[in-house]
């Protein structure tokens, strides 16, 4: 009974005009996206927030902690996408735009680990990181296509 109160809410949320997004449904994303863009070794999580706790204009942002491996997402609360839409003068989304969204905010934001390196590279490291950067996004994209 619980499973099929489980997917009636979740086919109601992608026809209503907020969908509910559960924790455990961040958790998948990061673990499928962690795993084809190879960060398996990094501690990631990610958790909606409000828009006031957004920085102004952002959807999502995260926080880095190198030394520790860490990666925290912070993505826009599907209540404030209205909220949002309103502000910057734009039509509001749909369910199912939302709920995309929120997970294109989370491999956005894992692939600034992917990218990282050029922030660090002297002019001289510069090949060598963008070689590294090709060859994992080259094998991300291979599995991800195999699925």
């Amino acid at each position: 009974m619980r499973r099929v109160a489980a997917l009636l809410l979740a086919a109601a949320s992608c026809f209503a005009g907020t969908p509910v997004i559960s924790q455990g449904k961040l958790d998948n994303w990061v673990a499928r996206w962690r795993h084809v863009l190879q960060l398996d070794d990094w501690d990631i999580k990610a958790k909606t927030v409000r828009l006031a706790d957004l920085p102004e204009g952002d959807a999502a942002f995260s926080e880095t902690v190198v030394q520790l491996q860490m990666l925290r997402i912070y993505v826009l609360d599907p209540r404030d996408y209205a909220a949002m839409a309103k502000r910057d003068g734009e039509a509001p989304k749909t369910s199912r735009a939302i709920l995309r969204d929120i997970e294109d905010s989370v491999i956005h934001e894992m692939v600034h680990l992917r990218v990282r390196p050029f922030k660090l590279a002297s002019i001289a490291q510069m090949d060598a990181a963008e070689e590294l950067l090709v060859d994992r996004l080259t094998t991300a994209l291979l599995k991800a296509r195999k699925r």
